[in-house]
């Protein structure tokens, strides 16, 4: 793959961060591609790393899953701890906490995590999600919301119980002795502003928390204090999807990994709440692709659409608003499928240039 032209420096630095946590390196590349300009969202955002818009590593920083700052700090989990690095590497904070799928910012400055716990049902020990409110400054949890509270929710297992072999499950010293799950939370996202006039659903409210799972119909909307449900919203045979976020417009925008299962299909899809079924669909036609796991969707500011896909890749794919693929995006060697690297799932074009600038690597 051609380097871009505007590489400018390598820091190479292995920092120790606790006595008793990890130690890692961090590879740093200061580089700004050139002619960028913040409309069209220069970087590549996937897990801990970074990428120009054609696919060229800028930055790689230790963790699953990620989130840059523009003063150059940035906050990093995996499935043991989260700790928040100021701009010169060093640890601000750090606590214990099983992290997994995403890092998400809400629009007061607070983190949505997603967690787990476990929950012993019949002498038997499983791994169900805990989403918490984390506050930036301090680490702590300012509001959580533990998934195996809801008692129909578990005596349904999703309907069935799902063998726990993701990599943040057994990998996590807390859940080592777990084998089983009764929920899969993948994506959990703050409701923005309604546009005027736009019909609500039951609990979809600016400030909101809409929360997706795998291999269930359900979404859940929770209150911005993450106290209780108040809203569900189901999707019928939609069950196999993930990134589930709300739009302005009131309609909802989904990963889906099966969006077709004759052949299986992965689309990402544009649902219409108060008609309960998709108005939009990428790609329309083929090329099409299977992306049995993960995924992320977004749409950019011309209103393209930009997607990942673990398929063929990692890869990111774009979309034309009239479904038809535009950019292919490499973003690393292939894999084998079973070890599904984790971090492509939050895969988002952003501007990161600030915090590219002001990160100093030691």
């Amino acid at each position: 793959m051609k380097k871009s032209q505007s590489l400018t420096r390598l820091t190479t630095c292995r920092l120790t961060l606790t006595e008793t946590l990890w130690s890692f390196v961090l590879v740093l590349f200061i580089a700004i591609p050139a002619n960028s300009d913040p409309a069209t969202l220069p970087h590549i955002h996937s897990g801990c790393s970074i990428y120009d818009s054609v696919g060229t590593l800028l930055a790689k920083v230790p963790g699953l899953r990620c989130l840059f700052f523009a003063d150059g700090s940035y906050l990093s989990g995996d499935q043991d701890e989260l700790v928040y690095f100021d701009a010169t590497n060093i640890a601000k904070w750090n606590r214990p906490l099983t992290t997994h799928h995403l890092l998400t910012l809400t629009k007061a400055g607070h983190v949505l995590v997603g967690s787990s716990s476990r929950l012993k049902i019949r002498n038997s020990w499983f791994r169900t999600d805990v989403l918490h409110l984390v506050d930036l400054k301090t680490g702590k949890s300012i509001h959580q919301f533990d998934f195996g509270s809801i008692k129909s929710w578990i005596e349904k297992g999703e309907e069935k119980r799902m063998d726990a072999s993701y990599d943040y499950s057994p990998r996590s010293k807390s859940l080592s002795e777990v084998t089983q799950e009764v929920s899969h939370m993948n994506s959990y996202y703050e409701i923005p502003e309604l546009d005027p006039g736009v019909e609500k659903s039951p609990g979809l409210r600016a400030g909101s928390i809409i929360v997706n799972f795998i291999g269930a119909s359900r979404l859940f909307i929770l209150d911005q204090k993450l106290s209780h449900v108040v809203g569900r919203i189901d999707l019928g045979p939609l069950r196999s999807k993930h990134d589930v976020q709300v739009e302005r417009a009131g309609t909802l925008l989904i990963y889906g990994n099966v969006a077709s299962e004759n052949p299986p299909i992965t689309r990402g899809l544009r649902y219409d709440l108060r008609k309960k079924r998709q108005v939009a669909q990428w790609p329309a036609a083929e090329p099409t692709f299977f992306a049995p796991v993960a995924g992320s969707i977004q749409i950019l500011p011309d209103g393209h659409v930009f997607m990942s896909d673990l398929s063929a890749g990692p890869r990111a794919l774009e979309f034309d608003q009239r479904g038809t693929l535009v950019k292919e995006i490499s973003l690393g060697p292939k894999f084998d499928a079973s070890q599904t690297p984790n971090g492509l799932q939050e895969a988002k074009r952003l501007d990161l240039s600030a915090f590219l600038k002001n990160h100093r690597a030691l």
